[in-house]
């Protein structure tokens, strides 16, 4: 079997852009799951027993698939959702935003159960709680994505929530039939990458996308690869709940996902907290064991990223001018990424780009708020965005600002 060898594209300097055509046809597909999210604001969460009203609420189509596809087709790309719908009022409200938004809908009709649906309550401090249910989006066969056929060109966005349910036989399933397919795929870690089963990280690992998520699950990620201070992976990968990462190889069986040159929103957490330089090296050192580019998005301080062999670079973020609801921030980041890797925009002017489409989400209530290519190169803090000036042109001509 030939190698596969994508080094070059390592350079971004040298990267072409994408024609206005290419552009058009080219898709984002998504295999993350679609469901309603119920959405409160609230001053605080209550206490067992108590009651109280929200203060704002409203119900939406929602789920990282969905806010991730409403992202790029925001920023004026093709998008398709793989994943399953169910049948009833939920999925009903899910198939009408679906046609609103342009968004083809790829995936698997199940009759026998309605889509899902997610509380989400948001305090005085934009911090948000979530209570899920698992509907038709969740209960699939292992055919569901078998429907899927992504061509050369296309991005294509997986999730962890998809390898927490019956889902993770049918993604695995798709990894397995497109690992020496021609394509960029983005893993969207989520919070719940700790409960995912090791086979199925391993075989995520072995499968080389572009790794994304925010600070709290970048340390959940660190502790389940096992990965000490010193960047030592000290783990028994015979024991149950590791990966065997040091079985990776470069041996050509595998189409390697790396984009490389070159924000959403940042949760508190417990994980201890580390000096600018401590957190480079530990973000580097993941991208290492990972073996594939690593983005770590943290709100407006901006985004990580990191290259294996390469010490990792904090991208600039950007302030908000008023912060709503950081709900769906980080879907908005990974969203913009993908499209902006479908137009051929190199990874670190996605993250830029990424990053300042984030900021300006926040300032909207609702998880679906990433604002349209047109808002975004409008916005006083573009010419922050760290773009060649080809991407910039790019940018402009595609929102209808330059001819």
């Amino acid at each position: 079997m030939s190698v596969v060898d994508h080094s070059n594209v390592l350079s971004v300097s040298d990267k072409p852009l994408q024609s206005d055509n290419r552009v058009r046809q080219g898709s984002v597909i998504s295999l993350g799951q679609a469901i309603v999210d119920v959405s409160m604001q609230i001053d605080a969460i209550p206490n067992p027993g108590e009651n109280l009203f929200a203060n704002h609420s409203q119900t939406a189509a929602g789920g990282c698939g969905f806010n991730v596809l409403y992202a790029a087709r925001a920023m004026g790309v093709r998008a398709s959702l793989g994943s399953s719908l169910g049948n009833g009022p939920w999925a009903d409200v899910l198939k009408g935003a679906l046609s609103r938004n342009g968004i083809e809908h790829k995936g698997m009709n199940l009759e026998a159960e309605d889509s899902g649906f997610c509380v989400a309550l948001t305090d005085k401090h934009a911090e948000r709680t979530f209570i899920s249910t698992r509907g038709a989006e969740c209960h699939v066969p292992k055919a569901a994505f078998d429907r899927i056929h992504p061509r050369e060109g296309d991005v294509v966005h997986l999730s962890g929530y998809t390898l927490v349910s019956d889902t993770a036989a049918a993604l695995l399933s798709f990894l397995d039939r497109t690992r020496q397919q021609r394509f960029t795929a983005v893993f969207d870690v989520s919070p719940v990458i700790g409960e995912v089963n090791s086979a199925a990280l391993e075989r995520m690992i072995e499968y080389r996308p572009i790794w994304t998520c925010n600070e709290s699950e970048a340390d959940l990620l660190v502790r389940r690869l096992g990965i000490e201070e010193d960047g030592q992976k000290t783990v028994d990968l015979a024991k149950p709940g590791t990966v065997a990462n040091d079985r990776l190889t470069d041996d050509g069986s595998m189409y390697d996902r790396r984009i490389g040159d070159s924000a959403g929103e940042s949760k508190k957490t417990s994980f201890p907290q580390y000096q600018l330089s401590d957190v480079s090296q530990r973000y580097s050192r993941v991208a290492q064991v990972l073996n594939a580019s690593l983005v770590v998005h943290c709100g407006a301080q901006g985004a990580w990223l990191c290259l294996p062999g390469s010490s990792s670079k904090l991208v600039p973020g950007f302030s908000a001018q008023a912060l709503l609801d950081t709900n769906g921030a980080g879907d908005c980041h990974t969203g913009v990424l993908c499209a902006s890797l479908l137009m051929g925009i190199g990874l670190r002017e996605a993250v830029s780009l990424a990053n300042l489409a984030a900021s300006i989400s926040v300032e909207s209530r609702g998880a679906a708020t990433c604002p349209p290519l047109p808002r975004v190169v409008s916005d006083v803090r573009f010419k922050e965005v760290l773009l060649r000036d080809s991407t910039r042109s790019l940018l402009n001509k595609l929102s209808g600002k330059e001819k």
